[in-house]
């Protein structure tokens, strides 16, 4: 693929039976294709579809949306180990996740959204937020945790 070192956004969905997802979709740029983009979606690190994702709303990618491989230290592991030693989340029992990486506006960032176990009712998931964290070095960002939604 010749857009393969020109990754524009990647993008999980939310995690399934543990919290590391297992489908990734990884946004490419591509100036030789319509909307200037190739979507190729990843399962368990096996290319699973290729596509051409129409964005309506959005203006297509230009050359200088790729993000910098050489600015992104922390992977998606250390992201996630990262946001689970969040404070808020001390008495809470994690049960999923969904992760992006894409540009922010000091330079890329992932953006961690955690489901917790309920406290009244445990076999049912709560959206507690997101916390935003530096692709460069791993510090928080932001945190847009809501631990009483848990209940």
């Amino acid at each position: 693929m010749p857009s393969r070192d020109k990754v524009l956004q990647i993008d999980s969905d939310k995690s399934v039976g543990s919290l590391t997802p297992i489908i990734w979709y990884v946004v490419y740029f591509d100036p030789t294709v319509p909307f200037r983009s190739v979507e190729v979606k990843f399962g368990a690190g096996q290319e699973m579809k290729i596509s051409h994702p129409v964005r309506p709303f959005c203006l297509p990618p230009k050359e200088r949306d790729i993000l910098n491989s050489a600015e992104i230290a922390v992977d998606s592991d250390r992201a996630l180990n990262i946001a689970q030693t969040q404070p808020l989340l001390k008495n809470l029992t994690l049960r999923a996740t969904k992760m992006t990486l894409e540009h922010g506006d000091t330079g890329p960032v992932w953006c961690v959204r955690l489901w917790v176990a309920r406290v009244n009712n445990p076999s049912k998931e709560a959206d507690i937020g997101t916390v935003v964290l530096s692709a460069r070095d791993g510090s928080v960002i932001k945190s847009d945790l809501r631990p009483a939604s848990a209940d």
